[in-house]
């Protein structure tokens, strides 16, 4: 009777017993699209740090066809744009913090220049040194950087949500924007390796 009963159970037990270890064996694929991450870190890190004028003025030894060809290039240049802005990802909080990064990008340029700030191999602004700098300037600067850290926080956040990203994987969004503000940044500006040591570009 004990026999048969043990038998009934494992008989049971055993198709259950197979789907825990057939799913045990499954390996699940988190889908992070990284070309599309990449091309969206391009054109959103391209439009915040737009060319300033001053960088526009020709440097000595400029020819008048290599400024012609500036020129043309110039004309082109909202059409590209347009092109790629088809590709990639945006939406109304998206296209809100360009627009804040861009415009607050002209207020961080000098302290990059100073050396006091650079940008970290986790996508964000960081300070540096700010010993050349008065109260009033280092006031400026940390409101800046906390103004900029939080919109590029909410940036990755933004994209992930946009393309359908697990939040887990933000920190490869990060990486990826990361190394976009990083080949943006003037020479040299400093920027983190991925060893945590600075460097200037």
């Amino acid at each position: 009777m004990g026999t048969t009963a043990l038998r009934r159970t494992w008989k049971a037990a055993l198709p259950l017993i197979f789907c825990t270890l057939l799913i045990s064996c499954v390996t699940i694929h988190i889908y992070f699209p990284a070309e599309e991450v990449q091309r969206t870190a391009e054109e959103i890190v391209t439009d915040v740090r737009q060319v300033p004028p001053q960088s526009q003025v020709p440097l000595r030894g400029t020819t008048v066809l290599s400024s012609l060809f500036r020129h043309v290039d110039l004309k082109l240049g909202p059409a590209r744009a347009h092109a790629q802005r088809e590709t990639t990802v945006s939406n109304a909080a998206i296209r809100s913090l360009r627009d804040r990064m861009r415009n607050r990008n002209p207020q961080l340029v000098p302290f990059f220049n100073e050396e006091a700030i650079g940008e970290n191999n986790r996508g964000y602004v960081e300070i540096l040194d700010t010993s050349g700098l008065d109260l009033r300037a280092r006031a400026n600067l940390n409101r800046l950087v906390d103004a900029e850290n939080t919109d590029r926080r909410q940036l990755y956040q933004e994209v992930a949500r946009a393309l359908n990203i697990d939040p887990g994987q933000i920190s490869r969004i990060q990486t990826i924007f990361a190394e976009e503000w990083q080949k943006s940044a003037e020479p040299g500006w400093f920027i983190q390796k991925a060893d945590g040591s600075w460097v200037r570009k």
